[in-house]
């Protein structure tokens, strides 16, 4: 395109830097940008306010490619763009950590979106050798200012992938995938009232020569050096060390490391932490701070050399200590719970707490149904008190006489049936098993009379991407499987889906997690 032509999608303008530079101030709430295939400058601007959301998204068909990316305005949506320095001679916008950062979220920032987004510094680095993972790889979102939303989006052969400032405030950040990261996947300096939720961090790259007293990765880190985070939210989390013990320069990753505190008024729930190194979730520092049900194991098939991972809150590294935190219902190997007025219980601790996983070896880390290990078990031995409503998988809590221990409300693993019996008169949606799952999943729902039936699946922005039944079926008991493909046969990326049962009045929705 051309800046003498009028915009239109016959007679386009140029790359949005130039766009931004030159046009900007045409635009109003409501207004669409669509961006055609190519790089659109090495950098782009922008700084206005509109009152209502101005989106830039990819026009079909094209794929437009970004570099760095500069948002220090208002009500801007970023939809379904690609982040790479991959065939570009720019220098971008260059960090003291990283040979670039692709989105900076400025301190005037306020309620944007970036969505459905890709962020790489190549999309195939099987060939990158070390040097490379030093000096040629990028980091990808920053964020310093308020309200900010990071979601869906996937982060991958990336050094830092997600970055919250002490100047952000109240950022949303979830459902991302963040794969392949030689920094840290989530990054909290300072943020106040922030929610982390529903994300996948895994395969960390390590950088050190001596992987065990180097730098250490975290999946999700956190610190701050003033008057510490408040109301931090992080929840339904899903953090994985390595998938496969060849991975190249594989690392050894702490799960959540929050480091100089203090953390006030946080809650941490839900999460399945799965990493060879001590800190599973360690904070340093806290008050009135609650850890309840999630699951905290050691990396299948590690050294352990660094491990195994543990719950703890400590007191603050310069001696001050925590107050009034609680650590319930928790699946891990140790606990550790210092300072006054702070209660740990109902946890399972146990050196062998991965016995308790349906098929560890295998990474499917679903409880074993109605199983015992050293007269422990998980099943509707939890508190209610402070216990999340739903499990990791958005399952109703509780399914028994009881909440039960970790990120799970378990069903059994082979009917799919809680251990609250399924009414054969109602209508009822199984959690899928196994979950998380790679590469298929059983799908069990039962009928109290013969009804049309619809069985969807959906991906975590609400988009139909499958339909498994759709048709008039008898009173009992059914299950159908999903191989991880959409409608057209394609397999779909790793992420968190939701599959729906409709027939009739009834609707009934559960979350599941591939992971591939």
């Amino acid at each position: 395109g051309s800046m003498n032509n009028d915009g239109s999608i016959n007679n386009s303008w140029s790359t949005l830097d130039s766009v931004m530079l030159q046009k900007a101030n045409l635009f109003v709430g409501g207004d669409t940008l669509f961006l055609g295939s190519g790089y659109h400058g090495n950098r782009v601007l922008i700084s206005n306010n509109p009152t209502s959301s101005i989106t830039i998204i990819a026009q079909k068909n094209n794929a437009p490619l970004l570099l760095n990316f500069i948002i220090d305005g208002s009500n801007w949506v970023l939809d379904g763009l690609t982040f790479t320095q991959e065939g570009n001679t720019g220098t971008g916008n260059v960090s003291s950590f990283s040979n670039g950062m692709h989105l900076s979220f400025g301190k005037n920032s306020k309620k944007n979106i970036v969505q459905n987004c890709k962020f790489y510094s190549i999309e195939d680095a099987s060939s990158w050798v070390l040097l490379d993972w030093r000096n040629n790889v990028w980091s990808g979102i920053i964020d310093f200012g308020q309200n900010n939303v990071i979601r869906n989006n996937h982060l991958f052969n990336i050094a830092f992938a997600i970055q919250l400032t002490e100047e952000c405030d109240s950022a949303i950040v979830e459902k991302n995938i963040i794969e392949n990261f030689s920094g840290d996947g989530i990054r909290i300096g300072g943020a106040d009232f922030c929610r982390i939720e529903s994300n996948i961090v895994k395969n960390s790259i390590e950088l050190d020569a001596n992987t065990h007293d180097g730098n250490h990765e975290d999946g999700i880190q956190a610190w701050d050096f003033d008057d510490g985070v408040n109301g931090l939210i992080v929840r339904g989390n899903f953090v994985l060390n390595y998938e496969k013990l060849d991975q190249p320069f594989r690392g050894l990753m702490q799960g959540m490391g929050f480091f100089d505190g203090f953390y006030n008024n946080c809650i941490i729930e839900n999460n399945v932490i799965v990493v060879e190194h001590w800190h599973g979730i360690s904070l340093y520092g806290a008050k009135d701070t609650r850890i309840v049900n999630n699951t905290v194991l050691p990396n299948p098939g590690g050294s352990k050399i660094a491990g195994p991972p543990w719950i703890g809150i400590f007191p603050h590294k310069d001696g001050r200590k925590s107050t009034g935190n609680v650590i319930r219902n928790n699946l891990t190997t140790a606990t550790n719970l210092a300072g006054s007025g702070s209660i740990n219980d109902h946890n399972v601790v146990d050196a062998n707490a991965n016995a308790f996983c349906s098929d560890y070896d295998n990474y499917n880390f679903y409880p074993k149904f109605n199983f015992t290990l050293n007269g422990k078990t998980l099943l509707d031995v939890g508190s209610q008190e402070l216990a999340p409503s739903f499990d990791f998988n958005g399952t109703l809590r509780p399914q028994g006489s009881g909440y039960d221990i970790g990120a799970y409300e378990i069903t059994d693993s082979t009917t799919n049936i809680s251990s609250k019996e399924v009414n054969k008169n109602q209508f009822y949606l199984l959690q899928n098993y196994p979950n998380p799952f790679n590469p298929s999943t059983k799908i069990s729902y039962t009928l109290p009379k013969t009804s049309e039936v619809k069985i969807s699946i959906y991906n975590s922005l609400g988009q139909r991407i499958k339909i498994l039944v759709n048709q008039n079926q008898i009173v009992g008991s059914y299950s159908v499987d999903w191989d991880g493909t959409d409608n057209l046969g394609n397999d779909v990326s790793s992420g968190i889906y939701f599959y729906n049962l409709l027939s009739g009045d009834y609707v009934q929705t559960r979350k599941m997690l591939l992971l591939k």
